[in-house]
């Protein structure tokens, strides 16, 4: 399978100071998709389907995939503050924010910095949350 078979397609954009690989592919209203702990495959038939109704952007968080680690991104205030300034960037109105377990954990990070720049969260498996005492 070639790279132009793929659902989302690959490309480089710099983000408050970082190099951030972004994964794009659908049309219609934007929505971010943070990925897990595992990253994201670009071949999986969700990307293809979800890109029948929207704009999936997902960037891959710097170290994951074959992306190079950056010191600057160690915690998930961390990718959530990269994240947002994404969003900042390419967003000119509030938009979705899909988290997937250790994603779901950032895009919250991101709603509770930053509430204006989200018009809201899907969020699956949340991982690293707690509710009560």
């Amino acid at each position: 399978m070639q790279e132009t078979d793929y659902a989302l397609r690959r490309e480089q954009r710099s983000v408050a100071g970082e190099q951030l690989t972004l994964l794009r592919g659908g049309t219609g209203n934007r929505v971010l998709v943070v990925h897990d702990e595992w990253g994201i495959d670009p071949k999986e038939e969700i990307w293809r389907l979800l890109g029948e109704r929207v704009e999936v952007v997902a960037p891959v968080a710097p170290g994951f995939e074959d992306t190079e680690y950056s010191p600057r991104t160690k915690t998930v205030r961390d990718l959530a503050l990269l994240y947002n300034a994404l969003l900042a960037d390419f967003a000119d109105e509030p938009i979705t924010v899909i988290g997937i377990s250790f994603g779901a954990w950032i895009a919250i990070e991101m709603a509770v910095m930053n509430p204006s720049r989200i018009a809201g969260l899907i969020l699956l498996g949340p991982l690293g949350l707690r509710f009560g005492p």
